[in-house]
């Protein structure tokens, strides 16, 4: 991950909890997201936490590998990362929503769609 949640007054935690809601399931890609959102990974390294800004899927994609360290993913209006962390709003090009106004509310099956033979 390339940017982090640094808050000045207040620990990470403490600004996730109040900005930022807890997202139930593991996101899918960015792209099932509101269009004004942003995903953020808070992971245990055990000392002490990171919260990194997911802004494409690669990024997701690495956030998602098992490596044993407790991750919990949030959701966030792209707005108040700027003031945390040195993310751009440029940085978000190609971060596009398929559904501007719909929350995350599926999980991905890991079955093959029956129809399309998992295409």
């Amino acid at each position: 991950m390339g940017y982090y949640i640094n808050p000045k007054n207040e620990t990470k935690e403490e600004f996730l909890k109040r900005e930022a809601e807890i997202l139930a399931i593991k996101p899918p890609s960015v792209e099932a997201i509101p269009a004004t959102k942003a995903i953020v990974c808070l992971v245990s390294n055990g000392a002490f936490t990171t919260a990194g800004i997911i802004y494409d899927d690669g990024e997701l994609e690495e956030s998602q590998r098992p490596n044993g360290r407790p991750k919990i993913w949030f959701l966030i209006d792209r707005q108040k990362l700027y003031a945390v962390s040195d993310i751009k709003p440029e940085y978000f090009q190609g971060y596009v929503s398929a559904a501007p106004d719909k929350p995350v509310e599926e999980e991905v099956s890991e079955e093959p769609d029956r129809q399309t033979g998992g295409r």
